[in-house]
């Protein structure tokens, strides 16, 4: 019986890599089924959480309370009808892996790759916050970053085209003293001194 139910998930595990879309870098170039693939796409939200009044919204629109199947996948038709073979969406903590999932069937069945920001894994954003309290914290908290590749089984998810650890990373408009503490410290861990990094 143990025999049987190994060579059951060998073959299981044979069929789902002979039908998966996984892109691949090649080179310098990302690849699909062997083909020279490049992402065009824009980040997604659906048109009925675009028009709502924002005091009024409690949950993000892949909360249960809020997701909606029809106009996502008519949102996700007219992006491929574009031309577009990418969308990128926003998690937020506490969705759930349903909805998230039916969204990324959607999106496989319009020929969509999805560019997903996970949320609490900008490292930026962790050195900066204890930078400024001049109390360093290497350490981020990848148990939440990773809770939905774990969780919602991404990694075997070939939708999925990369993740977004930093959205909309800015260093524009604050004085670069203010990283100062926490590259100097991550320097001093990584190469010892800054004279050898």
């Amino acid at each position: 019986m143990k025999k049987l139910l190994i060579l059951l998930v060998i073959l299981l595990s044979t069929i789902t890599f002979a039908n998966s879309s996984f892109i691949e870098v090649v080179g310098n170039e990302f690849e699909l089924n062997g083909n020279t693939w490049r992402p065009f796409g824009i980040h997604y939200w659906p048109l009925s959480a675009e028009t709502q009044d924002t005091s009024t919204i409690t949950n993000h629109w892949l909360h249960e309370t809020n997701y909606n199947i029809g106009v996502t996948g008519s949102d996700l038709q007219k992006i491929n009808s574009f031309g577009f073979n990418t969308v990128g969406i926003q998690l937020k903590q506490g969705l759930s892996c349903t909805q998230i999932n039916t969204f990324l069937n959607q999106a496989k069945t319009n020929n969509l790759k999805v560019f997903i920001f996970l949320p609490s894994c900008d490292p930026q954003k962790s050195y900066i916050w204890n930078a400024r309290l001049k109390d360093f914290d290497k350490k981020l908290n990848f148990s939440t970053c990773t809770k939905y590749i774990s969780d919602c089984g991404f990694k075997n998810n070939d939708t999925i085209f990369a993740y977004d650890i930093a959205w909309e990373p800015r260093m524009g408009s604050i004085n670069i003293d203010y990283y100062n503490y926490g590259w100097t410290e991550w320097f001093k861990e990584k190469y010892g001194n800054l004279e050898t990094a």
